[in-house]
């Protein structure tokens, strides 16, 4: 199945203006039934994710993603997921990242502007 470069700007834009995002840092993958395992930690929060506005099918993060410095271990971090709030919240798109990183006590994690990128039916980050 495909769509047309109009039909795939309306989909990821309607995820775009859907609400406050927040992009969860995760160990394991979640698939299109959720799951996967998100860090779990004192010091861990979700982030607002914002997106530029979509062109030929593609959509990237606008903003830099500064997650708070890791208090404990928070495991390796392999992928990421799109979610509707800042806890809990349905999973709305998920990917690996291409570099896991490994985040110990001590560490930080970050995301730079247009790193995240979003197309029709995928997700990539640097």
């Amino acid at each position: 199945m495909s769509s047309t470069y109009t039909g795939a700007r309306i989909m990821l834009d309607a995820i775009r203006n859907s609400g406050p995002l927040y992009l969860g840092l995760f160990t394991s993958a979640p698939s299109v039934s959720g799951g996967g395992a998100e860090v779990i930690a004192p010091s861990y929060a979700r982030q607002v994710v914002s997106f530029s506005a979509p062109s030929n099918s593609v959509m990237r993060n606008d903003n830099n993603l500064d997650y708070p410095q890791a208090l404990e271990d928070w495991g390796t971090i392999s992928h990421w997921g799109i979610v509707a709030a800042a806890t809990a919240g349905e999973l709305l798109w998920f990917g690996k990242f291409d570099n896991p990183s490994t985040i110990n006590r001590g560490s930080s994690f970050f995301i730079e502007p247009s790193s995240l990128v979003l197309t029709e039916g995928l997700g990539t980050c640097a």
